[in-house]
C-alpha cells in the first residue's frame, strides 16, 4: 500500500542507484538558499498549530502462538479430461481430482458432500488482507484455502533487492492489472491491483499509522472499542504494533534508522513541530535496503493457490457458496465460508454480484483515497546515508492532512521530499458504479471541497518552506511528481510543488463499510451468512492516514467474530 512518498516511490522506486554512504548530513538540513530569507510564493499567516497522531509501540510484547504442526493439503485444479463434470456450460471440480494430498498426508481441509468436494473456508486474494485473514486462520486452527488471481513470484519485498526496484512503478511491473477495463480521469490506468502472492504488502513502504480519534468516533462502538481497547484490553491496534515490533527484532517503530532521521527530528521540533520518525515496520538489510513487513511471509505454500482469479461467488442450494474461476470455462470451487479479501474495488464487484447479480441499473458504492501533494529539493552537491530518512511531523488539524519529510541519495547530491497525505472528505467521496462493467466518477459537488484540502496542504507546505527558509513555487495545476522533479533537478535548492491525484496512492477504502447497509458490524455481510469481507473497503471513515496498520488489526477483528 503506497503513500505519497508513493507518488515519489512510485517513479524513483524504493531506492535507486546511490554512491556509497560517507557520512550523515547534520545541521542545517534544509539548506535555504539564503540564510535568514523567508522567500515563498503562497499564502503567508501565523504558524500553525500542530498536532501530533502518532502513537505506536506499546509497552508490552505480544504472546506470538505457535502453530501446531497439521497435515496440509494442495489444491490441484484439473481442467482437462474425464476428471470433470458439466453441469450446463460450467465445469465443478469434484472429488480427488479437486483436492489431492499433499505428501500422502490426511485429507483437513475439506469434505465432500454428494460427491462434491467443498472446502471449509475459502480465502479470496493474498494480498495484504487476505494474507493477515489466512495469518489469522492459521493460528486459530482453522482449515482453509487461500485463491490468490496472480502467480508466485517470491514472497520478498520490492526494496529488498536493488533489480526489484523498478516494480514500484507500475507500468515496469508484470503483476500489475487496472482496476477498470475502461480507466478514467479517477482510477486510470496506473490505479489497480499488484496481482501476486503478497499483493501490495511487498510494495508497501511499511508506514504505520492509526486513523485519528475524531474519525474513529464516526466508527460503530463495538469496532472503536477492539481496535482501542478498554479496561485491561490493550486493543488490537496496541497488539499490531507489538506483534509488528517483535517482527523489526523489538525495535521501536519509531525508532531513527539513520543520523540524519535523528538530526532532522531535532531540526523540525525546534521549528515547531512535533516531529519524530515515521512510524515504519521495516527492517533494515544494508546498502540502502530495507523489506517492510508482510504477513505473507509464513503462510504455508500449501494453503496457496495460485493463478486463479475468483469472478464470482454465488450461493449453492442447501448453503454454501460456488466460487466462480475467471479461467474461461466457468469452472467452479465450493467453500462453506468464504472471506472477501480481493481488494476495495474487487470486494465490492464480487459483494455485488453476491447479492444483486447482473440485473438492474448500476448500483453505487462510495469510495474514497487520499488527497496528497508534496515539494521536492533537489541539493546537488549534500551528502546522506544510503538508508533513506523519513519523519513524521505531525497531524495538520485544517488540512486534515499527516506531514512527511523525507531525504535520500539523488544522483551525487540529496533529495528533500516533503508531502502531505490527508482525508477525502466525507461529502467529496468517489462512487463506484457497479453493473456490466465498472466505472469510478466524482461528482462535480466533491471537486470544491477536495480543492480545498489541496489549498489547505499547499499551505502546510508553505509554513514548512517558511520555517526552514527555503524559496518555494508553486502553481495552481496539477504538477506531477515527475515534472516537479524535473524542475527541482533543473533549480537546486528551490522547492517545487507536485500533486497526487485520488486513485494515485492505492489506499482506496469504503464502500462495504463495518455495521453499514451490507455489511454487520462483525465484518459479515447481512444478506449472504458465511461470507465475511476483510480489508480497507471496511472502513465507515478513512481518515488521513494511510490504512495497513487498520487493515492488519482488522484481520484479527474479522476472524475473531467469523462463525
Amino acid at each position: 500500500m503506497g503513500c505519497p512518498g508513493a507518488a515519489a516511490y512510485r517513479f524513483r522506486g524504493p531506492h535507486g542507484t546511490r554512491p556509497n554512504w560517507q557520512s550523515g548530513a547534520r545541521g542545517d538540513l534544509f539548506r535555504p538558499a539564503e540564510q535568514g530569507t523567508h522567500n515563498t510564493e503562497t499564502e503567508k499567516g501565523p504558524p500553525r498549530s500542530v498536532e501530533s497522531r502518532c502513537r505506536c509501540s506499546p509497552t508490552f510484547d505480544l504472546a506470538r502462538t505457535q502453530v501446531s504442526a497439521r497435515h496440509f493439503l494442495t489444491l490441484s485444479l484439473v481442467t482437462r479430461g474425464s476428471h470433470l463434470w458439466r453441469c450446463g456450460t460450467r465445469k465443478s471440480f469434484t472429488g480427488a481430482t479437486a483436492l489431492q494430498r499433499y505428501s500422502g498426508t490426511p485429507e483437513v481441509s475439506s469434505t465432500r458432500e454428494r460427491g462434491r468436494t467443498v472446502l471449509d473456508t475459502a480465502v479470496i486474494g493474498a494480498g495484504m488482507a487476505g494474507a493477515a485473514v489466512a495469518a489469522q486462520l492459521e493460528r486459530a486452527g482453522r482449515d482453509y484455502m487461500v485463491l490468490e488471481a496472480g502467480p508466485n513470484r517470491g514472497r520478498e519485498h520490492i526494496a529488498a533487492d536493488e533489480d526489484s526496484a523498478h516494480l514500484a512503478d507500475p507500468a515496469q511491473d508484470p503483476s500489475f492489472a487496472p482496476f477498470l477495463a475502461q480507466p478514467g480521469a479517477l482510477y486510470g490506468p496506473l490505479s489497480g491491483y499488484r496481482r501476486r502472492v503478497g499483493g501490495r504488502s511487498l510494495y508497501w513502504r511499511g508506514i504505520c499509522l492509526r486513523v485519528e480519534d475524531d474519525v474513529l468516533r464516526e466508527w460503530p462502538v463495538e469496532v472503536r472499542r477492539a481496535l482501542l481497547g478498554t479496561g485491561d484490553d490493550p486493543g488490537l491496534y496496541a497488539r499490531t504494533e507489538a506483534a509488528l515490533r517483535t517482527w523489526c527484532g523489538g525495535i521501536q517503530l519509531t525508532q531513527a534508522r539513520t543520523a540524519t532521521e535523528q538530526a532532522m527530528v531535532k531540526e523540525l521540533a525546534g521549528l515547531g513541530y512535533p516531529a519524530v520518525p515515521t512510524p515504519r515496520a521495516i527492517r533494515t538489510l544494508g546498502q540502502g535496503r530495507w523489506e517492510a513487513y508482510s504477513p505473507v511471509a509464513d503462510l504455508p505454500s500449501e494453503r496457496i493457490l495460485t493463478g486463479h482469479r475468483v469472478s464470482a461467488v454465488r450461493k449453492r442450494a442447501g448453503g454454501g457458496y460456488s466460487l466462480v474461476l475467471d479461467d474461461g470455462d466457468g469452472s467452479t470451487l465450493d467453500a462453506r465460508h468464504v472471506v472477501l479479501c480481493a481488494g476495495t474495488v474487487g470486494n465490492i464487484e464480487l459483494a455485488d454480484g453476491l447479492l444483486h447479480g447482473r440485473s438492474g441499473e448500476p448500483r453505487r458504492y462510495s469510495l474514497v483515497d487520499h488527497v496528497a501533494c508534496g515539494m521536492l529539493v533537489v541539493h546537488s552537491d549534500g551528502q546522506h546515508e544510503a538508508m533513506e530518512s523519513s519523519v513524521h511531523a505531525g497531524f495538520d488539524a485544517p488540512s486534515r492532512s499527516n506531514l512527511i519529510v523525507e531525504r535520500q541519495r539523488h544522483g551525487e547530491g540529496v533529495l528533500l521530499d516533503a508531502w502531505t497525505m490527508g482525508e477525502q472528505p466525507p461529502k467529496a467521496t468517489s462512487t463506484v458504479l457497479v453493473g456490466d462493467a465498472t466505472s469510478i466518477v466524482l461528482e462535480p459537488s466533491a471537486r470544491a471541497a477536495l480543492d480545498a484540502v489541496r489549498r489547505e496542504q499547499r499551505n502546510l507546505l508553505g509554513e514548512l518552506a517558511r520555517r526552514t527558509g527555503l524559496t518555494a513555487r508553486f502553481r495552481e495545476e496539477y504538477v506531477s511528481f515527475d515534472e516537479a522533479l524535473a524542475q527541482a533537478e533543473a533549480r537546486p535548492g528551490t522547492a517545487v510543488v507536485y500533486d497526487a491525484g485520488i486513485g494515485e496512492l492505492d489506499h482506496e477504502s469504503g464502500g462495504l463499510a463495518l455495521d453499514g447497509e451490507h455489511v454487520d458490524v462483525s465484518g459479515q455481510l447481512r444478506e449472504a451468512p458465511g461470507v465475511a469481507v476483510a480489508g480497507p473497503c471496511l472502513f465507515p471513515r478513512a481518515g488521513a492516514a494511510n490504512p495497513s496498520l487498520t487493515t492488519l488489526a482488522l484481520a484479527q477483528y474479522v476472524v475473531q467474530r467469523m462463525h
